[in-house]
């Protein structure tokens, strides 16, 4: 009897607990069961980009893998040109740009991330230049997303990146960014604000995972 009374008292606490635990919203968590990966990323959105004097968007998301009881060190960028999300969820292709084709040759002619571009993050002021990314986190459920392009940052410059009021990147002759007018046709400052409320929230929410993971690990 004392278990139940216990096991009562106790579930409103439980409640508040599962509340806590409630994945945020713009957040997907996958187990990839035959890999043994457990994997969060940011939901699928788009952000603006600029290539060849054509400005456009590009499907966007942002993930990491977590070990238990290890720290959280990597972050992967991914762009997926050919789905651009639009009202409702639907997708369309993204105004020609593709990815480079496995012959090495581009596909119809038109613009296109290459996958051993030169890549040059800003954020604000301060210039980085980051590795040439060899591998991409399985996502979907076949393992990968398809035609993805993909950028891997250490953690904490990404956290940097997330809260940072203006970042760019170049990845070979493409820029994608947020906060940079340079990368929108229309360079006023509520265009890029409208940006930044679409995709930042998200960014943000998945640096508060990593914050929160590896202060445990630390602890």
């Amino acid at each position: 009897m004392k278990r139940v009374v216990l096991l009562l008292l106790c579930l409103p606490l439980l409640t508040v607990s599962a509340q806590e635990a409630k994945l945020p919203k713009d957040i997907e968590h996958r187990y990839d069961k035959f890999r043994d990966l457990d994997i969060w990323s940011t939901k699928l959105t788009d952000i603006p980009i600029r290539f060849s004097g054509t400005y456009a968007a590009t499907g966007f998301s942002a993930a990491f893998i977590k070990e238990q009881g290890k720290p959280i060190s990597l972050v992967q960028l991914i762009f997926l040109p050919e789905a651009v999300t639009i009202a409702g969820g639907f997708q369309q292709g993204a105004a020609g740009l593709r990815i480079e084709s496995r012959s090495g040759k581009p596909h119809s002619g038109k613009p296109y991330f290459r996958p051993d571009a030169e890549v040059i993050l800003l954020i604000g002021s301060e210039r980085i230049t980051l590795p040439k990314s060899e591998k991409s986190f399985p996502l979907a459920a076949d393992g990968s997303y398809q035609g993805e392009s993909f950028v891997t940052v250490p953690a904490d410059v990404f956290c940097r990146l997330a809260e940072s009021e203006s970042w760019s990147m170049m990845i070979g002759d493409v820029i994608v960014g947020l906060g940079d007018k340079d990368v929108v046709s229309d360079k006023s400052e509520k265009v890029a604000k409208h940006w930044r409320s679409r995709v930042q929230p998200r960014l943000i929410e998945l640096k508060k995972l990593i914050e929160s993971h590896n202060a445990m690990v630390r602890n």
